[in-house]
């Protein structure tokens, strides 16, 4: 057999593991698009019912907390009036037998984000990016992009107060 013909077979073999591997890729490329856009349905349906909830309880849980301060301010809240909302408004969810108990968590490049840590980080972020106090917060729409390492936000449906958040 000539080298010539060999150096041909070669090329062959060689172009079609090309082929089959430049086909495996797109594949996976695939699957992860169908992943992600699964991510973004079940990330949208939670932005929906937190709106829900934070709807029927904000006025609940914003009337039972008192600091003891009555000047406003537009610092951030502290840590233990969040607990307390998220305790009122978790208590009112559980009382509510329409309301179903849900907990999202994205794992990705063995790391895991869940959608509370997410969506509190985002109005964080908000606030201390406008200047401007938790309670102006009625929406939050979350955008998640793990390839990224990013979740992008909008808040009330406004796209000027809109940012994004390191994952």
């Amino acid at each position: 057999m000539s080298s010539k013909r060999r150096n041909s077979k070669k090329a062959l073999k060689e172009k079609r593991r090309a082929s089959r591997y430049n086909n495996q890729l797109k594949k996976e490329v695939s699957d992860m698009q169908e992943n992600v856009n699964e991510v973004k349905e079940d990330v949208e349906e939670d932005v929906t019912v937190t709106d829900n909830i934070t709807e029927e309880t904000s006025a609940d849980s914003i009337s039972g907390i008192t600091t003891g301060n009555t000047e406003s301010t537009t610092e951030p809240e502290s840590t233990v009036d969040m607990d307390i909302k998220a305790e009122n408004m978790e208590a009112k969810a559980s009382n509510n037998t329409n309301t179903i108990q849900h907990k999202l968590y994205i794992q990705y490049n063995e790391l895991e984000f869940s959608d509370e840590l997410m969506f509190e980080a985002a109005i964080n972020d908000y606030c201390n990016a406008f200047n401007q106090d938790k309670s102006s917060v009625q929406s939050v729409n979350l955008y998640v992009k793990p390839q990224e390492g990013k979740a992008y936000y909008v808040i009330n449906n406004d796209g000027e107060k809109s940012g994004a958040i390191e994952l």
